[in-house]
């Protein structure tokens, strides 16, 4: 799943790390927005379709995860807002910590943005 977020990892470490560093938080973000009406909705319709995901007989594929898609994305802005309250939280009694993860986290969100960017303007004709 952290190919949709990543695109095309290489079979570097680092690279499929970052992807599923990308594809926890989102699914920490989308469990922690299950709790508004307007999500439960998307949430009672990804219930079962993870539940058909995990009966599939076909190899398992991003592709497939499409559809959740934008619901992984909400999720993933809503870890990115946690942690910017956090950040905010903390960063009087401990600033350097703070710092770094934040920073990381920066870092992290930015270096999927480009690596997008470079798929679909330059890999993808």
């Amino acid at each position: 799943m952290g190919g949709l977020f990543w695109f095309n990892p290489p079979g570097s470490f680092l690279y499929s790390a970052a992807a599923r560093v990308l594809a926890v938080a989102a699914i920490a973000g989308v469990f922690r927005l299950l709790d508004r009406a307007s999500v439960q909705i998307y949430g009672l319709f990804a219930i079962p379709f993870i539940a058909q995901l995990l009966l599939w007989n076909f190899t398992p594929h991003e592709r497939f995860s499409l559809p959740l898609f934008p619901l992984l994305l909400l999720g993933l802005a809503a870890t990115s807002r946690h942690l910017l309250e956090l950040y905010r939280q903390s960063r009087a009694q401990q600033p350097v910590a703070s710092a770094l993860i934040a920073g990381t986290w920066a870092v992290l969100l930015a270096a999927a943005l480009v690596r997008n960017g470079e798929g679909m303007f330059v890999s993808l004709p």
